[in-house]
């Protein structure tokens, strides 16, 4: 069998991998990680979602700065293409591109 045969969005290897982290990796280290991963993720989803509700509202951009909002956009675009071509984590990259469509909305 081809060492590096695909499987959905991970190779084979990729498998063994994850079986030789759990084994040789410290327990406790691995739930401090795996917790502050969850704690992460729920404190971004509160952000978007805080985002949202505040641009929800928004009829008008009097009192912000267009500028910073385009900035913000071609920023975000650069990370994401950055850490698409180093082959980042779906975990790391997914947010990063909804934060873009998130720019993209506010601009609209």
């Amino acid at each position: 069998m081809e060492q590096n045969k695909k499987m959905g969005l991970q190779s084979e290897g990729d498998f063994d991998e994850y079986k030789r982290m759990f084994l040789e990796t410290n327990v406790i280290l691995l739930t401090v990680t795996a917790c502050v991963s969850t704690l992460h993720t729920l404190f971004e989803v509160l952000a978007f979602k805080n985002d949202i509700q505040f641009w929800q509202g928004r009829e008008s951009l009097e009192g912000l700065s267009v500028k910073s909002l385009y900035m913000s956009l071609g920023m975000s675009c650069i990370i994401f293409l950055y850490l698409f071509e180093n082959e980042t984590s779906l975990m790391i990259i997914a947010p990063q591109g909804f934060g873009i469509l998130l720019d993209f909305w506010k601009l609209k």
